[in-house]
């Protein structure tokens, strides 16, 4: 075969370079036109995207000298990948409704149905079986997900029934049994400390102490809620006043039944001290539990001046099965003979209401705070050795044997019903060592006890 010349070489230049006439189509239509004519078209022509080429049968002419591969490698980019998204989908839309349709499906999932056949459909695809298998799955996926807030309505509902039993359990909202048993039993331990010498503010040291303890005492439902703080503090208010009016019972039926002092404190202790509690000076306890007894001797009728004017009703009761109510209290172990067998009735005080700071303990607290004023904030100091002194032993002497060493003056006493004035210590006679508390001044007598 012979070598063409170069003016045959039409598609090609002298160079090697491609040339072709602009004004030429075929040069556009025709892979072959830009190719010699003596290679095979279908190795040659240019693929359309994501389909297969089909044979073009033609005959191409080779018409340059140049060597083959250089002169038809074109560069050639595909399609974008998700261009064959736009083409039909092999699921109908309308079957794809109605699998959503019969799974109850919100608008969002069967959005979700439609984008995943299209996206099933990229490339060689899925075929229907393959499709409709996937579609089904996420269509039930779809429908458990939804049967989990199914009963959000119900949920909403019992909420708000919650919230509203709630609110109405904060309008009768009321202590347990444990817990007024534990207002009691620290309002107990807290009245009877030797050192307390005001009486009427205890509601707040008990509040206090119940606060800081909260978890022991289990209050922890009661507290940081305002409402139920309110109810705390009148429960308080009631067993701290009904305490204190027990204790003024108690000390005024030992002066009247001429119980003695040891005797007195040691049954004050088992009534008002609570196992496992705080360990009180029992020295000072005798001290203070003189000085009580002492007023109420010299202030008879003011022993019968209540907080309110009228006897308290009794607390609850406390303790392991014993009980620790205020009219029980009142009559448990005031004497060493057998105990009563009818509860004590509390007298109310003659005539009208007491005025207001008139009654038992309001004098009390007016009266320690005129002492302290006296002798010193401190009844352990030096400047109330002398007085103490002289109480333990008109206590020890019986409160009969003379009259008050230091009469104490209370707005129902004047000048002219005072006591008569008091016989000096020395001239004390001396008890036999029968006695209980001992011989005033001896080794036994609580007079040791006074620093």
């Amino acid at each position: 075969m012979d070598s063409p010349t170069p003016n045959e070489m039409t598609p090609f230049s002298s160079t090697g370079a491609h040339t072709f006439d602009s004004s030429n189509e075929d040069d556009f239509d025709s892979p072959g036109s830009l190719l010699p004519q003596s290679q095979p078209a279908m190795l040659f022509s240019r693929p359309v995207p994501f389909q297969t080429p089909a044979p073009v049968p033609y005959t191409p002419t080779l018409t340059s000298s140049m060597p083959f591969e250089a002169s038809v490698l074109v560069p050639c980019t595909p399609a974008p990948l998700l261009t064959r998204l736009d083409k039909t989908p092999i699921i109908s839309l309308l079957a794809i409704e109605n699998l959503a349709n019969g799974f109850h499906l919100n608008a969002q999932q069967t959005h979700n149905l439609h984008t995943f056949v299209k996206m099933g459909s990229v490339g060689k695809g899925l075929d229907q079986a393959d499709m409709l298998t996937h579609l089904y799955s996420l269509s039930v996926a779809f429908d458990q997900h939804n049967r989990r807030f199914e009963g959000d309505n119900n949920i909403d509902t019992l909420r708000a029934m919650l919230k509203d039993l709630n609110t109405r359990l904060e309008m009768t909202f009321t202590l347990t049994s444990e817990q007024n048993k534990n207002v009691c039993l620290i309002t107990l331990e807290m009245l009877y400390d030797p050192l307390r010498t005001c009486y009427l503010d205890i509601n707040n040291a008990v509040f206090d102490h119940l606060k800081k303890h909260k978890n022991e005492m289990r209050l922890t439902n009661v507290f940081d809620n305002p409402a139920r703080e309110k109810i705390l503090e009148s429960a308080i208010t009631r067993s701290c006043s009904s305490i204190r009016n027990g204790f003024r019972q108690h000390i005024r039926d030992s002066v009247g039944k001429n119980i003695n002092l040891v005797t007195f404190t040691h049954q004050m202790n088992r009534i008002y001290l609570r196992p496992g509690g705080s360990k009180l000076n029992e020295k000072l306890l005798l001290l203070r539990n003189a000085i009580l007894r002492r007023y109420i001797h010299d202030n008879p009728k003011v022993v019968w001046a209540d907080e309110d004017g009228k006897a308290q009703g009794p607390v609850n009761e406390i303790g392991n099965g014993e009980s620790h109510s205020m009219e029980a209290v009142q009559t448990s172990n005031m004497t060493s003979e057998e105990p009563p067998t009818k509860k004590r009735k509390l007298k109310e005080a003659a005539g009208s209401r007491v005025p207001k700071g008139q009654d038992f303990w309001s004098l009390i607290d007016k009266w320690f705070s005129e002492q302290q004023a006296k002798f010193g904030k401190r009844i352990t100091g030096a400047g109330w050795k002398s007085y103490l002194e002289d109480i333990v032993r008109f206590d020890e002497a019986g409160f009969k044997l003379t009259s008050p060493l230091q009469p104490i003056l209370t707005p129902q006493m004047t000048p002219d019903n005072q006591p008569s004035a008091p016989i000096p210590p020395s001239t004390y006679p001396q008890f036999r060592s029968s006695q209980a508390n001992g011989n005033p001044g001896q080794g036994n007598s609580v007079l040791q006890y006074i620093i």
